[in-house]
């Protein structure tokens, strides 16, 4: 890291120091002096000496390092220093005056701005020094790691050391981390105070040259502005050197961090290289339950030391008054309850270790399982196990704080009326109560440790989980996702929608009771009603073919169809409730639901159904039948359940409910025949041949081979127009399905026409005649353009 060097505008001060005499100023307003001119000239020519040495902005010098540059300055700093202080110390002609002026205000300047250049070097020296580590780190890593994979397998224990040490590292990391943040603080508040130092320099610089104007006053500016300068200058080497702490302490966490990061992977490495075998289980629960045994032997112990103590604190407490005051009876009282204390203490303590061992064999379990089977459930288990565990320690090490605090209090009580009433009667049953309070104090420090070790051993199984937990593969969380979407599946298909009452008759016993209907009931139940269904229209289709052959109308095919289906899916639905043993009694409850809603909601439903039965029944309208309805003509092409198809001649399908068909008026066009009877209208000019015309038109309507020969088409003349002589053509056209009478009637219109064309007659087209009244006279007025303009 290069040090940071910052320019500075001294011109004004070396103007000042060549060219002006020093006047008379008042000094400090604390104690007020004489300043002579020989005082103000050697501190001007010591802070203009020191800020000449140090290089300017942008300037880069040649071939030095940062630290040497920074050891040049403070070894300058220094002799600017001692040269300082050697003239302070120097008597001058109107006294001490040392103290009184500026030189005692500039040394501490300089002392600090000397405190913060060695902060500086010493910053860089760190830099350098945690590089030098860095490379050693990356060194030992590798030797560690060739190391481990020479050696692997590790026993547990020493697999167990590097993630320790790896947690260890990485709070070192959290450390380092709150350091950067203070360092970067305090570096923002070392930029704030250079910018107020620079601004006010630079009003006291403004403010020179006023007193240069008015020749007053520059002697106390002067010295102001000399002093601003070294603060300025100080203020400088001081963010220079926060910010070098920056870097440092940043490049600390980072190393940090890199070492946590690195010592991970090697307990990772050593971890996967190094499982937990079955005889390693075994001896590891082996020695909990060795420490188990251990710990409920003393907590038998303390239970029997607790029950002495509390009746020795019942036989204090029910003692009578006797020689001793009252005062010392309560102090030995006040002493058996704290052993009391004591021993409910260590007992608490023995009780949570005998938790925390109990936990510790289950999650040695995991850990083993963990390795061969990463199912999401065991991944569970092992993740409450280790969270409950963690959450038990830090609510005992929590209250244990709490605990702790309260006996240091009641500690420090007894050893200042110890240390106070040296004479008092009480004082053996104090100490006495002082030795147990002491007691519980390395009681709550053992069990401080104890918690702190548990979770650094919970830092290491989480570590470990995390690993096994990160190797699951991609099979195993297939497994994990069809174990899962199993539970859930079955869950739900056992799921009991509602309970019905149901009694039967056993035994010529009566038993009732609930039954309940759950999903996969009602699920059977649809997918059976849906394949009975799906076979019953297969079945139905086939019966209408079969009937179709063997010379059955389409309509009563269909009705056919229709009855086959509805009493078969009728039959479909009982058979499924009774396989699936859904009773009949579910339904019952939709008696009177289902009667409102056929009342109301389904009347018009209900309506159009019956009405499609009876159109099947009485056969008013059949498939292929033309009617018209409403204006509407077409075919049928279907009499469905609730609508009739119908599809007009521009082969739109119309959709019209079946109780329309019977409700309104519907007509017919072929009820008894498939002959349908069009018409088509010709007017021809006044003048025509009226005979002529009539023959041209009936022999077109002859000569088209779809028109009936019979009945006979014929010719009207059907009126005279407004312009033009009318006749109409009646021809019969047979609806069949290759058959549109509108096509027909369009070539008819195309071979009248050529034949009237050939013929000579004219096809009128809408005249009008306009008559003109002439018995009057019409003015009739010229005007030039040019007369029409100028008006």
């Amino acid at each position: 890291m290069r040090a940071k060097s910052h320019a500075k505008n001294d011109s004004a001060v070396s103007g000042i120091a060549s060219g002006q005499r020093a006047a008379p100023a008042s000094g400090r307003a604390s104690r007020a002096s004489t300043w002579n001119t020989g005082s103000l000239k050697v501190v001007l020519a010591l802070t203009l000496a020191w800020m000449a040495a140090l290089p300017a902005i942008g300037e880069e010098p040649a071939e030095v390092t940062p630290s040497a540059e920074l050891t040049v300055q403070l070894a300058e700093i220094r002799e600017q220093l001692e040269l300082l202080r050697r003239e302070a110390d120097r008597p001058s002609d109107g006294g001490v005056e040392a103290l009184a002026g500026p030189i005692g205000p500039t040394e501490e300047i300089m002392a600090r701005t000397e405190r913060a250049l060695e902060q500086h070097i010493e910053a860089l020296s760190q830099i350098q020094s945690i590089a030098r580590q860095r490379d050693a780190f990356a060194r030992t890593i590798e030797e560690e790691t060739a190391e481990i994979r020479q050696s692997a397998p590790l026993p547990i224990d020493e697999v167990d050391r590097l993630w320790a040490r790896a947690a260890s590292r990485f709070r070192s990391v959290a450390a380092a981390r709150s350091l950067t943040e203070l360092v970067a603080a305090q570096e923002e508040d070392a930029r704030t105070v250079l910018d107020a130092e620079m601004q006010r320099r630079r009003q006291l610089t403004d403010e020179i040259k006023l007193a240069r104007q008015r020749a007053s006053g520059v002697q106390e500016t002067l010295q102001a502005l000399s002093l601003a300068d070294l603060r300025v200058r100080e203020s400088r080497t001081t963010l220079d050197a926060l910010e070098a702490q920056h870097v440092s302490a940043q490049t600390r966490q980072g190393f940090a961090l890199l070492r946590a990061e690195r010592t991970r992977d090697l307990a990772e490495l050593a971890a996967r290289l190094s499982p937990i075998d079955q005889e390693t289980l075994d001896d590891k629960l082996a020695a909990v339950a060795q420490d188990t045994a251990a710990t409920r032997t003393r907590i038998r112990d303390l239970t029997e030391q607790l029950g002495a103590r509390e009746r020795d604190l019942s036989a204090a407490m029910s003692a009578p008054a006797g020689q001793e005051p009252a005062s010392v009876q309560e102090a030995w009282q006040d002493a058996a309850r704290a052993k009391v204390t004591l021993s409910e203490l260590a007992l608490r303590r023995e009780r949570s270790i005998l938790l925390s061992l109990e936990a510790q064999s289950e999650l040695w379990k995991l850990r083993f399982q963990l390795q061969t089977d990463r199912s999401q459930p065991v991944q569970n288990e092992a993740m409450t196990e280790l969270n409950g565990t963690r959450a038990l320690i830090d609510s005992l090490r929590e209250l244990a704080t709490t605990e702790m605090r309260s006996v240091q209090e009641q500690l420090n009580t007894l050893n200042e009326r110890l240390d106070n009433r040296t004479a008092d009667p009480a004082r053996p049953a104090w100490i006495d109560h002082r030795g147990s309070l002491r007691r519980m104090r390395d009681v709550y420090g053992d069990f401080d440790r104890w918690a702190a070790d548990q979770e650094t051993w919970l830092t290491v199984v989480g570590y470990h989980f995390d690993l096994l937990v990160s190797a699951t593969t991609l099979l195993d969380r297939l497994q994990d996702l069809l174990a899962w979407s199993t539970r859930v599946f079955l869950n739900f298909w056992n799921y009991e929608l509602f309970t019905v009452e149901e009694t039967i008759e056993v035994d010529g016993q009566t038993i009732t009771g609930k039954l309940g209907i759950t999903v996969w009931k009602v699920v059977s139940a649809l997918l059976i009603a849906t394949l009975g269904i799906w076979l019953a229209i297969l079945f139905g289709g086939l019966l209408r073919r079969i009937m179709l052959l063997r010379g059955a109308s389409e309509t009563t095919a269909t009705l056919g169809y229709r009855i086959f289906n509805i009493l078969l899916v009728f039959m479909l639905v009982v058979t499924a409730l009774s396989m699936v043993n859904i009773p009949f009694t579910t339904f019952s409850f939709l008696g009177g639901a289902l009667a409102i809603g056929v009342g109301f909601g389904a009347q018009n439903l209900v309506n159009n159904f019956i009405s499609g039965i009876i159109l099947l029944l009485e056969r008013p309208i059949e498939i292929g039948d033309v009617i018209e309805v409403d204006g509407i003509r077409g075919t049928v092409r279907k009499v469905g359940a609730r609508f009739s198809q119908i599809r007009r001649f521009d082969g739109v399908d119309m959709l019209l409910p079946n109780s329309l068909l019977l409700e309104q008026k519907v007509t017919n066009l072929t009820l008894d025949d498939q002959n349908v009877r069009a018409d088509l209208t010709v007017g021809v000019a006044y003048g025509s041949s009226t005979r002529e015309t009539s023959q041209i038109i009936l022999a077109a309507a002859e000569e088209h081979g779809l028109v009936l020969k019979d009945p006979k088409p014929f010719v009207v003349f059907a009126e005279f127009g407004e312009s033009a002589l009318v006749f109409t053509l009646y021809f019969w056209v047979a609806m069949e399905a290759s058959t549109n009478w509108i096509v027909v009637a369009s070539d008819l219109r195309h071979m009248i026409d050529r034949s009237l064309r050939e013929a000579g007659i004219t096809i009128a087209f809408p005249q009008r005649d306009v008559h003109l009244d002439m018995n009057g006279s019409i003015a009739v007025k010229l005007e030039s353009h040019s007369q029409s303009a100028q008006a």
